[in-house]
């Protein structure tokens, strides 16, 4: 791949891969710092990036083994930052429940051991298939399954324990 296809990629993919470096990193400045650094790698190493393959996923699999390699310090910061529009279309009451749910979905998925977080993250936020997580993370489909599997079951004991404890 050309260098110029390279900066094709950055402005195809660079929402989404921030988006993923957030999700790894729980922090701003850490994020910004490991989506620099993926993008710097991916115009350094332009000649391996296959458009026939999934440059996409590539750049996936390039930020997780940056993050996984010790660069990137690990940090617990909420990671929702967007602007919320529904909640002009919503009473006060809905707003803060709904708000509330989703603060509480938030800290469960953070909570998770990376194993189950990062796949939950990459199926549900950045909607990948089973298949392309397996080939971000280098493991088989049906670990990724399982895993996906696991998670949801861990969620759901988590999140029901909770209302469990706001019905006392």
């Amino acid at each position: 791949m050309t260098k110029e296809k390279t900066e094709d990629l950055f402005d195809e993919y660079k929402n989404q891969v921030y988006r993923f470096c957030m999700q790894l990193t729980k922090d701003r400045s850490d994020a910004d710092d490991l989506f620099q650094d993926t993008f710097l790698l991916a115009y350094q190493k332009h000649e391996r990036i296959d458009e026939a393959q999934n440059p996409k996923s590539y750049l996936y699999t390039m930020c997780l083994n940056l993050w996984k390699s010790g660069k990137r310090k690990r940090t617990m910061v909420a990671l929702d930052n967007e602007r919320d529009y529904l909640g002009a279309f919503e009473s006060s009451e809905e707003t803060v429940l709904r708000r509330e749910e989703k603060r509480l979905i938030t800290q469960a998925v953070m909570s998770l051991k990376d194993r189950y977080r990062i796949p939950v993250c990459l199926y549900y936020t950045d909607d990948l298939s089973v298949s392309e997580i397996s080939n971000i993370l280098k493991i088989p489909e049906g670990t990724v399954k399982s895993r996906l599997h696991k998670a949801r079951s861990i969620l759901r004991e988590r999140l029901e324990g909770h209302d469990d404890k706001q019905e006392c």
